[in-house]
Formats: C-alpha cells, sequence, structure tokens
C-alpha cells in the first residue's frame, strides 16, 4: 500500500511562508514550483521525477525560457533538489522534493519492516499481507476492539459527545435490568438511551482505531508505547466527536508524528502526537473563551 498514489498532499501554509529560500525566488519560479509539486506527488518515486527541459516545462505549463530561469534560481536558491545529467546530446533534469521524497521513502521503509515481521512470524496465521482483501484485517479488529473495549470501560472522563437523535434497541441487546417489553416497549426511554449510549460507544471506538492506525501501523496493538497511550487517544477522539477539533487534524497530526518516527526524527510518537493534539486543544478551547 506504500506505493499506492494518494489523492490528497498534505499543504503546510506556514512551511510554505517560511520557507526563506523559496519567498526568495520570483512569482514565476513559485508558480512552477507548485505545478511541479502536484506532479511530484503523483511520481512513481514520489518526490523526484526526471525529464528533458523541454518535456519538463511542458509539463509545468512553463515556456523553455521560463523553466530554465527556474532551474537558475532553484540553484541559486536550493529551495529544492536539481541535478542535470548530461550525456552526449541528452541532457536530463531532476527535481527533487526533499519533503515529499524523505516521507515516501519512510512509508517504504516502514512497508519493507511490516512484510519482513510478517514473513518471520509464521506462527500468527492471523497476520495477512497488505495486498490481500479487507477481511485479512479482521482479526486484527478484533483483537484491537477487546483491547479497547476494556480500556473503555475503566475510562472515566466525562462524555463530550453531543446528542444524536434516538434509535431501537433491539431486544438482544437490552439491559438486563431493563423493565420488561410490552407493546411499544421498544420505543420506551431507557431502551433509546441504552442505543445511544452504545451508538456513541461503537463511534468512539472506531475513532480511537482510526487514530491508533494512523499513529502506529494496522498492528499498532502490538505496540507497547500504543497501550500505554491510549487513555489519550481515547481523549482526542473525545474531542473530535465532540466538535472541539476536526478528526481530519487529528489523523493528520497522527500520520505526521508516525512519519517522522519511521524518519528518525523523534524518539517518540506520543510525546509529538500528544504535543500537538494539546496545542489544538488549547487553542479551540482558547478560541471559545474569546467569543
Amino acid at each position: 500500500m506504500t506505493g499506492a498514489k494518494l489523492p490528497a498532499i498534505q499543504f503546510y501554509v506556514k512551511d510554505w511562508l517560511s520557507d526563506a529560500p523559496l519567498q526568495m525566488a520570483s512569482p514565476v519560479a513559485r508558480a512552477i514550483w507548485i505545478n511541479a509539486l502536484c506532479h511530484l506527488w503523483l511520481a512513481d518515486e514520489r518526490g523526484k521525477i526526471t525529464g528533458t527541459a523541454h518535456e519538463l516545462a511542458r509539463l509545468f505549463n512553463a515556456s523553455p525560457d521560463e523553466f530554465e530561469e527556474f532551474l537558475a534560481e532553484a540553484g541559486r536558491t536550493n529551495f529544492c533538489g536539481v541535478s542535470v545529467d548530461v550525456t552526449g546530446r541528452s541532457r536530463k533534469i531532476t527535481l527533487v522534493s526533499r519533503r515529499i521524497h524523505r516521507e515516501w521513502k519512510a512509508l517504504q521503509n516502514n512497508g519493507l519492516r511490516q512484510q519482513r515481521f510478517r514473513n518471520n512470524d509464521a506462527r500468527n496465521a492471523k497476520v495477512t499481507p497488505p495486498s490481500s482483501s479487507s477481511s485479512a484485517s479482521s482479526s486484527s479488529t478484533a483483537t484491537a476492539n477487546k483491547l479497547i473495549s476494556f480500556l473503555a470501560k475503566n475510562d472515566r472522563t466525562e462524555e463530550t459527545h453531543p446528542q444524536r437523535p434516538p434509535a431501537p434497541c433491539p431486544e438482544s441487546e437490552s439491559r438486563a435490568d431493563s423493565p420488561p417489553r410490552r407493546g411499544g416497549a421498544q420505543d420506551s426511554p431507557a431502551a433509546r438511551i441504552e442505543a445511544e449510549r452504545r451508538s456513541r460507544q461503537d463511534e468512539l471506538e472506531a475513532a480511537v482505531v482510526r487514530i491508533s492506525e494512523k499513529l502506529y501501523g494496522r498492528l499498532w496493538m502490538r505496540e507497547p508505547e500504543a497501550r500505554s497511550f491510549m487513555p489519550f487517544m481515547f481523549k482526542a477522539a473525545k474531542a473530535a466527536l465532540s466538535g472541539t477539533v476536526h478528526l481530519d487534524r487529528i489523523l493528520a497530526a497522527a500520520t505526521e508524528a508516525n512519519l517522522d518516527f519511521a524518519a528518525g526524527k523523534v524518539k517518540s510518537r506520543a510525546a509529538v502526537f500528544t504535543a500537538n493534539v494539546s496545542a489544538m486543544l488549547a487553542a479551540a478551547q482558547s478560541a471559545r473563551q474569546n467569543q
């Protein structure tokens, strides 16, 4: 899956605006570069692309003169990697986005490590190669759900979910202490409350699984740090489901922490993720207070 084409790119606005070498480039060079980033993201070797000057200029919607000026500015300011290979009359140019290429290599290395783990762990019949169908992850999901359900029962943090429309509670899921059902008993207040509670809990557990997989990968339940870090992931999931912070932002923070760990930039994914999500929660709380 690490070689799959991703449909969207995370564009870090602050990084773009604070990149001094890039901001020293001309508006034309920056326009060519933002177009080039889109093609670099979709390249077979993500973050790296090679071609003649004519081919790349046409690909990036630039004239030959504009592209040559772009190459000159990139060489002077070093906002991207540029290498030129001249063989006879052939002149091949390679452009590299260091960040995109570094993250792609980290994902490739992480995928290889997981594949080696699967190949060496022949005794574990529940772990299957990533190219299998979606049913291949059912055993891992079952293990994860057992862990999550256990931790959820011990979670004493106050519920922050917004109220949802009541849903009917099936007869088989009624609680032992619920009153006997007669006629329209399935619509009783107690049944609706129980159905609502179960629905919220299912949604919470699903969010925790998504965050855990982004932060630690599909085998996250094998990570000791993930187990000890579970209370904060419940907190982050509750904040997302309550609308305090969008879930996509939390998932992006988890992905970034995992990439930084795979690249050797940080020693603990949990520490980076905690810092980023805590900053999001603090900003959201400050915004509410200022309203």
